[in-house]
């Protein structure tokens, strides 16, 4: 029998995060992450569900998408992603309503838009990027 809700967790360079909170099963949900200067804060729906420790700033690592990365691919997300947005700045700081449908900001805007994808862009094994930075990525299984 399939589990009917998972924990929340996210995970920054210095490791996991786990808020208190459950993500049901085979419905949509709203995650989004905030790496600021001081915390990392971890929101469900639209509510603060997590702050914990700020991350580092690491690099030599290619960003992955669904398990702990591209050398170590162990913990992998089990279910369907359908749109990834990565801003400049702090995007949320309380609760907030999210977007059924992301759209790139602005240029120049404090919150701009540097990568987006989402499932209506996907060629073959290429996620392209609607931000209009190019950052267009690789859909593996």
């Amino acid at each position: 029998m399939a589990a009917e809700r998972i924990p929340l967790p996210g995970e920054n360079a210095r490791g996991l995060i786990r808020a208190n909170t459950w993500v049901p099963a085979k419905r949509w949900s709203h995650l989004a992450v905030v790496f600021a200067r001081k915390e990392t804060r971890l929101y469900f729906n639209g509510h603060l569900a997590k702050i914990g420790p700020p991350t580092q700033a690491k690099g030599g690592t290619r960003f992955v998408i669904g398990c702990q990365g591209q050398a170590n691919q162990v913990d992998f997300f089990f279910g369907d992603i359908y749109a990834l947005r990565i801003t400049r700045g702090e995007r949320y700081r309380g609760s907030f309503t999210p977007e059924v449908r992301f759209v790139p900001d602005k240029p120049g805007s404090p919150h701009e838009t540097l990568l987006l994808y989402d499932a209506d862009h996907v060629v073959g094994d290429r996620v392209l990027d609607q931000s209009g930075h190019g950052n267009h990525g690789t859909w593996q299984r």
